[in-house]
């Protein structure tokens, strides 16, 4: 009997450990390939990246931390509470959980800063008090679209990639709570 009751987990077991591999080295990769791809841009660029380099940087952490939440869940799904890589399934989807807090704390600080300094450079650079003509001046289409709009993705990808992680997180407990109150719902209409 047991043997009978092992074999679809035997036959899983390749399946739970390829996500949990995934979910554990999915966003150490993609930070990884980040990086590599921020030192070509910086040296493309001179030495200096622009705004739309670290937009581009940030979307492929934010890949790798929601694919990584992603089968890190779907490993934990996966495994019987007996088994032994539960605390590994675990292990990748905490991991994630505070990879996705990080993120999103350094990419909204970043965000904030880039704004900051977008709307610095409005300023009129001499030693004449600005006026709302002179800061008027500098107000155009490559300052909205080069340095502010930037800064809105940058707050917009933030805000994305930790709604992800966490509806990846809580998907199934989610449904089976809205499962468990159907039934209930059902019966008090019926009254």
């Amino acid at each position: 009997m047991q043997a009978a009751h092992d074999a679809p987990a035997a036959s899983a077991e390749p399946e739970v450990k390829k996500a949990l591999a995934l979910g554990l080295s999915l966003p150490i990769i993609t930070t990884a390939l980040a990086m590599i791809l921020g030192l070509m841009f910086w040296d493309l660029q001179n030495r200096e990246l622009s705004s739309w380099t670290w937009v581009i940087i940030q979307s492929v952490i934010a890949f790798g931390i929601i694919a990584g939440t992603r089968y890190s869940m779907k490993a934990i799904r996966s495994v019987s509470g007996s088994h032994s890589g539960v605390s590994g399934a675990v292990g990748a989807m905490n991991l994630n959980f505070v990879l996705s807090i990080i993120f999103g704390s350094i990419v909204t600080l970043m965000s904030f800063t880039m704004g900051f300094a977008a709307i610095d450079q409005l300023k009129w650079r001499s030693v004449i008090t600005p006026t709302p003509k002179n800061i008027m001046n500098n107000f155009d289409v490559n300052w909205v679209f080069v340095d502010f709009a930037p800064t809105y993705v940058l707050l917009l990808l933030v805000s994305v990639a930790v709604f992800f992680t966490l509806v990846s997180r809580h998907a199934k407990v989610a449904a089976k709570k809205a499962d468990a109150a159907a039934p209930a719902a059902d019966h008090s209409h019926t009254i």
